[in-house]
């Protein structure tokens, strides 16, 4: 009988142990706390994405900066190739309009000095009074009398 009754108390303990394992487990909701909750949670996540998204932005601007840099340093560049060749065809136009060079160029093309030369004076404006072109002598002087339209002033009508 022992035997029996040993049994007969495992199995009232195992009921029982059964019994409040199967029995659900039962509290008060606090409503206020699960919306406290859900309000952190949601500030975290809206902070955290956030972020996320500030880190897109600032990554995106510092590509975008890279690449505008990577654009100046090619224009840069050009402009310094660019530089360059100008300065060397100033050199070469300054090199080519000297008075030798271009004596020189003329005697190579066949081109002989004149026995006695003549030079052309351009219309301009001497002293307020248009000066029309004419040709002088060598070692002629610029007297205004003398020359031809001398009394003509710009904006005058003759009448």
């Amino acid at each position: 009988m022992t035997s029996a009754a040993q049994q007969s108390r495992q199995r009232a303990t195992s009921k029982g142990a059964a019994a409040k394992s199967q029995r659900p487990r039962l509290r008060v909701i606090d409503h206020s706390k699960l919306k406290r909750e859900s309000r952190r949670r949601s500030v975290v996540m809206g902070v955290i994405l956030f972020l996320a998204g500030c880190l897109f932005v600032i990554a995106f601007v510092h590509a975008t900066l890279v690449q505008h840099q990577h654009q100046l340093d090619v224009i840069n560049s050009e402009i310094a190739v660019a530089a360059e060749r100008s300065a060397q065809l100033e050199r070469d136009v300054n090199i080519a309009s000297a008075p030798v060079v271009i004596v020189e160029r003329a005697e190579a093309l066949g081109m002989v000095r004149s026995q006695d030369p003549v030079y052309l004076v351009a219309n301009h404006y001497l002293a307020g009074r248009l000066i029309t072109g004419q040709l002088l002598e060598v070692g002629a002087s610029l007297e205004p009398e003398q020359l031809v339209g001398a009394d003509s002033v710009p904006g005058e009508t003759s009448e």
